[in-house]
């Protein structure tokens, strides 16, 4: 009976009660383990999909912390994964870096999340082309946050703009970025 009532509870409990975070409880950490963890703003998109609270967490984090880009670029994404594609842009394009530094076509990738949110699909297919057309560097090695080799496809996203792309017009980002999209049969 009382295992019957605490599960009552517990599933009654609205979802936005399980989005809050204190900021103060993440203050502590550093931006890698904040950004790249599920004790960081993860672990709570990880089971409710709270992205917009996610992104106030990771914009309170920045304004108390050294900002770094991959932190902007993840704001960035949580508040597109919202709806909200004009702030979402802004993030993203504030983590460009010039073009003589951007070896791995970060910058291509950019632009072109940034073009289907705006749905400008010139701009997209010219980034997508870039990127595609980027020769990998020479003794390119990725590797975890251990130092660990890491085997990934090169050129490094291309497989993410490709679900953007095969999602075009029929799905927001969230749903394009994270599952794409099932072509019709021709």
């Amino acid at each position: 009976m009382l295992q019957t009532i605490l599960f009552t509870l517990l599933i009654s409990q609205p979802i936005e009660d399980t989005c809050k975070a204190d900021i103060s409880d993440y203050l502590d950490q550093s931006a890698d383990t904040f950004d790249q963890t599920d004790t960081g703003w993860r672990g709570i998109t990880a089971n409710n999909n709270c992205y917009k609270e996610a992104a106030i967490l990771i914009e309170q984090y920045r304004s108390r912390v050294k900002d770094t880009s991959p932190l902007r670029f993840h704001e960035g994404q949580l508040r597109a994964y919202a709806g909200e594609n004009d702030a979402a842009s802004k993030l993203i394009l504030s983590t460009l870096v010039p073009a003589d530094r951007d070896i791995m076509g970060h910058n291509h990738y950019k632009k072109a999340t940034v073009a289907f949110l705006n749905q400008d699909r010139e701009v997209f297919e010219e980034h997508l082309t870039l990127l595609k057309a980027l020769p990998k560097p020479d003794n390119f090695i990725l590797t975890d946050q251990y130092g660990n080799p890491v085997k990934r496809p090169w050129p490094l996203n291309y497989g993410v703009l490709k679900r953007l792309d095969d999602c075009w017009g029929k799905a927001n980002y969230e749903q394009a970025y994270r599952s794409g999209c099932i072509k019709a049969a021709s």
